[in-house]
């Protein structure tokens, strides 16, 4: 299965295949139950601000036809020392 949303992120290609593999895992949970895969607990974006996590955090809720708020916890943490912006997903209402 492709993915559209992800196309609007230019670059980043291993972190878009990582976050569609999860995708996949989540739109697909029987096929990979079978393989013993487990369903991710949530996904952890870091990095320095305006790299485009918000984007791609957005790209990843809507390829998996979701909301804001409503499937997903969505927090953020600046650390102002460091200047680094973490988000964390929250897969566990799936």
């Amino acid at each position: 299965m492709k993915f559209k949303e992800f196309e609007k992120v230019i670059g980043y290609e291993s972190i878009k295949t990582e976050l569609e593999r999860i995708a996949d895992i989540i739109t697909n949970p029987e096929k990979y139950r079978a393989l013993g895969v487990n369903t991710p607990g949530g996904v952890l974006l870091f990095g320095n601000p305006g790299l485009g996590k918000t984007l791609m955090s957005k790209c990843f809720i809507k390829d998996l036809r979701r909301t804001f708020g409503k499937n997903f916890n969505f927090f953020t943490q600046r650390k102002p020392k460091s200047f680094v912006t973490h988000y964390f997903i929250s897969l566990s209402t799936i």
